[in-house]
């Protein structure tokens, strides 16, 4: 089969017209894709709108969760402490806390416990804390005591009269 001159210009032409409307349906691609980024942009600023509305939201929420956080592990500390005998005596404890307390007194600290008392008086002398914690169940030599004292020295401050006792206090 041979193709005439004027059949191959026909085809030239058909083929140029089909270019015509791929550059034609290009420009209209474009155009949606241009009206999509303006709707996507519009969204977009509805979003971050809201954003802006929501985060002091997420923020105060935030807080809220990490004081709940700070307050159920000090209120568990504080409560092992005092211990679950004498807490049951008390009213007003929250029975979830009464729970925490029995299973948590082997679980605070040497140095949380000194922190918790000291929060309660200005100084105590070390022989007086450390009377203290072995009456609050603490099984604690008093090197020990002034072991966790020294090691925590961003939390604790000691200072030592002319009678050679020693007071500790928190910073």
């Amino acid at each position: 089969m041979t193709i005439s001159f004027t059949q191959e210009r026909v085809l030239d032409f058909l083929a140029s017209f089909l270019d015509a409307i791929d550059v034609a349906s290009l420009s209209e691609i474009q155009r949606r894709m241009y009206d999509q980024l303006l709707t996507e942009s519009a969204r977009l600023r509805n979003l971050f709108t809201e954003e802006s509305f929501l985060r002091s939201s997420i923020e105060q929420y935030r807080r809220v969760r990490n004081d709940i956080k700070v307050a159920q592990r000090r209120a568990n500390q504080l409560a092992a402490l005092i211990g679950p005998d004498k807490l049951k005596k008390q009213k007003g404890i929250d029975p979830e806390v009464l729970k925490q307390a029995e299973e948590s007194m082997t679980r605070v600290a040497l140095w949380a416990a000194i922190g918790l008392i000291l929060e309660q008086v200005p100084e105590l002398r070390i022989v007086e804390l450390h009377q203290m914690l072995q009456k609050l169940g603490f099984k604690a030599s008093r090197q020990a005591v002034e072991s966790a004292i020294d090691y925590h020295k961003e939390t604790f401050q000691t200072r030592a009269t002319e009678k050679r006792e020693k007071f500790v206090s928190l910073r």
